[in-house]
């Protein structure tokens, strides 16, 4: 499931993702995501991953097809969460993306919330 979070604003989309990710949870940011990059030109994503039960294999398409369109428009990409599986989700996103990508783990989500910013 997807939540966007209070720290959304300007160019920044933060979003909280716990659960099972589904295939709706894209649509339903979709449109954020394109007004966003349409106002703003680049998008940066601070993604907050909690307790991820599972994924959809139509969610991981969907979540691929963002990336390859918005290549060009994603500046920044800040992933907080303490899982090994977290943290090479950062690494496997880095080649889908022009902009930077780094994790961070819970313990640093303010340091993460400043990265997003800078």
């Amino acid at each position: 499931m997807f939540r966007v979070l209070d720290f959304t604003k300007d160019n920044v989309i933060a979003i909280l993702v716990e659960g099972k990710i589904t295939k709706s949870d894209y649509e339903k940011i979709n449109p954020l995501i394109d007004k966003t990059v349409r106002d703003y030109g680049k998008v940066r994503f601070f993604i907050q991953m909690n307790d991820v039960d599972a994924m959809e294999p139509a969610a991981f398409a969907k979540d691929v097809k963002i990336y390859l369109n918005n290549f060009n428009k994603i500046e920044k990409v800040a992933v907080t969460g303490d899982s090994n599986w977290q943290k090479m989700i950062a690494g496997i996103t880095s080649p889908f993306i022009s902009g930077k990508v780094k994790h961070f783990p819970k313990s640093q989500i303010v340091e993460a919330q400043k990265w997003i910013q800078e």
